[in-house]
This record gives C-alpha cells, sequence and structure tokens, in this order.
C-alpha cells in the first residue's frame, strides 16, 4: 500500500469538508449583510399594488407634494407673464400633470424595485459566488482524495 497515496486522499478529503464549511459560512455571511431582507416582502407588496392600479400613484404624499410644486411655479410664470387664468395657462398645467405622472410613477416604481430586491446584487452575490466557488473546490477535493485513496489500496 502506497502511504504517501493514501495520506493525499485523506488530505483531499479534509480539504472538502473544510471547503463545504467555507462555503456555509459565505452563504450565512451574505445572508447576514441585506440589511433590508425583513423589508423586501414589504416594498414587493406595494411595487405590485402600484403595478396593477398605477392611479394609487396620486394618493401618495410625495407626489401630491411635487405636483403642488411644480403647479404653483407654473402659475407663478403665467402670473409673471400676464396669462393666469388663461387657456394657455390651463394647457400648461395640463401637459405637466399628465408628464409629471409618468414621470413620477417610473421613479416610484424603480424606487421600490430597488427596495424589494428586484435585481439586487451586490453583496449577497458575491457571497453566493463564493459559496459556488468553494463548494466547487470541495468538490473537486473529493475527487482528487478518493481518487488517490483507490490507488492507494488498489496500489
Amino acid at each position: 500500500m502506497d502511504y504517501g497515496l493514501l495520506l493525499k486522499g485523506i488530505a483531499g478529503l479534509y480539504s472538502a469538508v473544510a471547503g463545504e464549511k467555507a462555503a456555509g459560512a459565505a452563504k450565512r455571511a451574505a445572508a447576514r449583510d441585506d440589511a433590508m431582507r425583513p423589508y423586501r416582502a414589504g416594498y414587493a407588496a406595494q411595487l405590485a399594488a402600484l403595478s396593477a392600479d398605477p392611479s394609487k400613484i396620486k394618493e401618495t404624499p410625495g407626489y401630491k407634494f411635487a405636483l403642488q410644486q411644480g403647479e404653483e411655479t407654473l402659475q407663478r410664470r403665467a402670473g409673471a407673464q400676464g396669462k393666469l387664468g388663461s387657456g394657455s395657462e390651463k394647457e400648461e398645467l395640463q401637459q405637466f400633470s399628465e408628464m409629471f405622472a409618468g414621470d413620477y410613477l417610473r421613479s416610484e416604481e424603480q424606487r421600490l424595485a430597488e427596495l424589494a430586491g428586484v435585481g439586487r446584487a451586490p453583496t449577497a452575490l458575491r457571497g453566493q459566488q463564493e459559496a459556488t466557488r468553494l463548494q466547487s473546490e470541495s468538490l473537486a477535493s473529493i475527487g482528487y482524495g478518493l481518487e488517490h485513496a483507490y490507488k492507494a489500496y488498489t496500489g
């Protein structure tokens, strides 16, 4: 029996076990690094509700405030130009409201999607990638260890 090969086989199996432990630690670290995890389902539900009924955007406090500020700005400008209450002012307000609603809706959808974790990658993905790499190395070590143990045994 070739004890050198047997020792290589045992070392390979030990490396595999250590790699599996490290992969598990990497997964746990990735999960721990996601501070928003407890809130993601709530943001996903808000996004789903907004997608189902986009008119709900008008009920949000941020929308109401920003729309009011934009309309006041247009009214001040119309007043300075002597067009306050005119048809052109009303048309400008209508165009502004329509454009603003679409822009605000897209912005809110993007914000909720980010908070819900849609397309999220950085920390968690790196942890998952590291865990996958370590698991692959572990499997390779198991194969290496078994091969050398077999050679030592049959040798």
